[in-house]
């Protein structure tokens, strides 16, 4: 399931982007203090960032005292994620301070009054949406209903938590135009993404091939093409990501016929801007610099727009002159005796600990990893132990740039498709990330290893890490 969602969603995830700093007019700042375990020396922070469509997970240092100052920019207000001893939901608006204090539950305070309201309805709004989702039997009517009924299901669903929200609204006194637009949209976003999933499950979870009506995915439609918004929400968030795969947004010329329209969106300007930044992530940067000259001005929101050029810049200077100070370089993709490559990576790392990542620049599980890489090489700095990163269908240009621009340290080789399949056959690997414990005789001792780490254990796997340190340790 977990590789599902991950098609589904398709983010392209962006880990450890520099943050601005603390005395930034422009940057919206995270503080409070941490209650529940004196011992902990962070916390993790996950953010949105629509165009490119990334997932931002980043660390914030607690002080000796559990306090914490966390800057960070966003273009929109939008929901925030802090994973303490478990995860707390958060809101927060361009420019604003907002103070948590996290122990059994969370409280929270803002600069803004206005913005606190808003804050806080907006979670008491998220858990009422959370119970109608649980209690619809959403996998069961995928599988059992054709898509007219599927579609009446999902539009009676709209309705009644329309009205559960209307009434939500009216209990709570709330008089805020902009929340209320917003508690409605959520809805509409929600039963739109529905309907996508309900083809992309049948098609990839179900291998059922079904026959969609003319209108079927009509209101994602006219969500897109009319509808404004101004707030970035997980449900606005989730709706964008199943788009990209119902209008092919990797095919600029196809998407902008489908977009042509008079009316232009934050949507639709989201989904230009996803493709090329798509080019820039895929193509050289010669074809992305074509792409983006040609379609940068049919992108009328000006963060957006000014986001794209800053990250082909950014790309172009990068690339310049790459400056690669902590991570050594391998590319392998002409060596053509492909059985050699896992003999030469044992060769290259005799008498270690070895530690494999088969990993690409594209791929969005990847990435999230990162924070949690850099914690495991931090851990274990040991001359018995290497983090090696095996990158895969990819070029070059695209290879070093990432290397660079995500600040990635260990040992890296680049492979061609041929060296990677015949890896992909020696250890049975469906999909990237994959991992591979080696032990300091060059046995395999993990053929299908965890990750460093995850959200979930909140920070690293100790358990792994305890298993990397008895190899390391052992004679």
């Amino acid at each position: 399931m977990r590789k599902l969602i991950y098609i589904l969603i398709l983010i392209t995830i962006g880990c450890n982007r520099k943050s601005p700093d603390i005395h930034d007019s422009g940057a919206s700042l995270i503080t409070g203090t941490y209650h529940f375990d004196s011992t902990k020396n962070s916390l993790l922070l996950a953010s949105y960032n629509i165009a490119p469509e990334e997932y931002n997970s980043s660390l914030i240092q607690l002080d000796s005292n559990q306090n914490f100052t966390y800057p960070i920019y966003v273009e929109f207000p939008q929901p925030l994620t802090i994973s303490a001893h478990r995860p707390f939901n958060l809101f927060i608006f361009p420019g604003d301070t907002i103070n948590v204090n996290i122990s059994d539950s969370l409280q929270l305070t803002c600069n803004n009054r206005i913005h606190q309201n808003f804050i806080l309805n907006y979670l008491k709004l998220n858990d009422l949406i959370q119970e109608s989702i649980n209690k619809f039997p959403f996998y069961e009517s995928v599988q059992n209903n054709i898509p007219e009924q599927f579609k009446s299901s999902q539009y009676n669903f709209r309705n009644r938590l329309s009205e559960k929200i209307k009434l939500f609204l009216k209990e709570e006194s709330i008089q805020d135009k902009d929340f209320e637009m917003m508690a409605l949209l959520e809805v509409q976003y929600l039963a739109a993404r529905h309907l996508i999933d309900y083809k992309l499950l049948n098609k990839i979870q179900y291998k059922k091939e079904v026959i969609l009506p003319e209108n079927f995915f009509s209101l994602a439609d006219s969500l897109t093409k009319y509808q404004t918004v101004n707030f970035i929400t997980y449900n606005y968030f989730s709706f964008l990501n199943r788009l990209q795969l119902l209008y092919d947004f990797e095919k600029i010329d196809t998407l902008l016929e489908h977009l042509n329209n008079k009316s232009q969106t934050l949507t639709q300007d989201i989904l230009l801007a996803r493709s090329l930044h798509a080019v820039l992530q895929r193509d050289s940067i010669k074809t992305a610099k074509r792409y983006i000259d040609l379609y940068k001005n049919k992108i009328v929101n000006p963060f957006i727009r000014q986001s794209l050029i800053k990250s082909y810049d950014n790309k172009l200077v990068i690339l310049k002159n790459p400056n690669i100070k902590n991570a050594i370089l391998s590319d392998l993709t002409t060596e053509t005796k492909n059985t050699e490559i896992l003999n030469q990576i044992r060769k290259d790392h005799k008498g270690k600990v070895i530690y494999v990542k088969f990993w690409g620049p594209w791929c969005g599980p990847c990435m999230e990893e990162i924070p949690y890489d850099k914690m495991l090489m931090d851990r274990l700095v040991s001359s018995d132990f290497a983090f090696v990163n095996l990158c895969i269908k990819t070029t070059k240009e695209n290879w070093v740039y990432t290397i660079k621009d995500k600040q990635l340290s260990g040992y890296h080789y680049l492979l061609n498709d041929d060296q990677y399949n015949e890896l992909a056959d020696l250890f049975n690997i469906n999909g990237v990330p994959f991992h591979v414990l080696i032990g300091k005789d060059g046995a395999i001792e993990n053929k299908n290893a965890p990750s460093p780490g995850s959200a979930v254990y909140n920070g690293l796997d100790k358990n792994f890490l305890n298993e990397i340190t008895r190899l390391i340790n052992s004679e």
